[in-house]
């Protein structure tokens, strides 16, 4: 819910839902119900990892993943998928991937959703129960 409009469906996998989120491998699935500006990823996702993450070196590293987005139509889908045991973070919209990176650390970039102060403090309860 944004602006209290449904903008889509989240999905969360996890190899463990009784292991924290930032110990293994995990991926969110996004799939939209309405057009939604790339603009508007970039801007959520800078806001929230500036209030997510304290360490300047990493959010240059996790922005480079913001870059990526690309505007949506409705029925797309944005895929965000952390291979723990590579330390990889790949982004795919609609099964094309736009990019992929390698950093100890970027997995942190699901403290937009998961952090202390997340996107939506419901959303973050409901994916991680």
């Amino acid at each position: 819910m944004v602006s209290k409009n449904n903008v889509g469906h989240v999905n969360y996998f996890a190899e463990s839902c009784q292991k924290a989120w930032d110990n293994q491998s995990i991926q969110l699935d996004f799939s939209y119900e309405r057009d939604i500006p790339g603009w508007a990823f970039k801007q959520a996702a800078t806001y929230f990892l500036k209030k997510n993450v304290a360490d300047n070196t990493s959010l240059t590293t996790l922005n480079k993943i913001t870059e990526w987005y690309q505007p949506v139509k409705k029925g797309d889908l944005y895929r965000l998928n952390y291979q723990h045991s590579s330390k990889k973070m790949t982004l795919s919209l609609n099964n094309k991937v736009l990019g992929q990176i390698s950093d100890p650390q970027i997995n942190q970039y699901f403290k937009i959703w998961f952090g202390h102060a997340p996107f939506n403090a419901k959303l973050r309860q409901q994916l991680l129960n």
